[in-house]
This record gives structure tokens, C-alpha cells and sequence, in this order.
């Protein structure tokens, strides 16, 4: 058998370890993509979450707006709506008594609002 100028053993040896080499860079590449991948899916699995919560609030507020204890809150406040045996109260200025409330032309004051008008007339 003729002598070759190298060892094949060795040659064999070196092969395996730069298979083994590229095996395990391969392998450290999936690792790494399937801990990104996690971290994307655990960004949705949050996003999500927090989008049934915040569906969950809208229809409770929804469920709310349509009570008749929503819309009698509303009547008493914003709307000034009264109930039988309530007593409307009407805020009025004192006669000859003017109070200096600004001077914007939207008069900010009951009293300074008719004054306002008469004088840019």
C-alpha cells in the first residue's frame, strides 16, 4: 500500500470536529430563533391580553350607558333634568350689585353677561 504524504486518521479526525463545528453553530442558530420567537409571543400573548381587558371595560361601560341608572345620572347632572317633589334652585345676582368677573365677551358671570352685551351694542 502505497504511503500517502498525510495521515488520513487525522484528516478524518479534523473532518468530524468541522462537522461537529458547523452542527453546533447550526444548533445555536435555532436556539436563538426560538428565543426571539418567544419573545414575540409573549409581546402578542400581553397585546392580547390587554385587548380583552380593555373590551371587557367598554362593555361595561356600554352596559352601564344603557341602565336607567346611567341615564337618571345624567338627567340630574348635565341634563338639569328635576325629579317630582324637587325644588329647583335658580341662581340670581343681587339687584345693583355687579361683581367684575372678567371682561370676555362670553360674559363668564351672570351678572356681567347682560352688561356686556348692552355695552357692545
Amino acid at each position: 500500500m502505497p504511503e500517502l504524504p498525510f495521515n488520513l486518521r487525522r484528516v478524518l479526525v479534523f473532518a468530524g470536529i468541522f462537522v461537529l463545528i458547523l452542527v453546533v453553530i447550526e444548533f445555536n442558530t435555532r436556539l436563538e430563533e426560538l428565543n426571539r420567537l418567544d419573545d414575540q409571543r409573549e409581546e402578542i400573548r400581553v397585546a392580547a391580553t390587554r385587548a380583552m381587558q380593555t373590551q371587557l371595560a367598554l362593555q361595561t361601560q356600554v352596559a352601564y350607558a344603557g341602565s336607567t341608572l346611567a341615564v337618571e345620572q345624567w338627567a340630574r347632572t348635565e341634563g338639569h333634568y328635576v325629579q317630582e317633589g324637587d325644588q329647583p334652585v335658580i341662581p340670581v345676582g343681587q339687584p345693583g350689585h355687579s361683581r367684575d368677573c372678567g371682561r370676555s365677551w362670553e360674559g363668564s358671570c351672570m351678572n356681567t353677561t347682560l352688561f356686556t352685551i348692552i355695552k357692545w351694542r
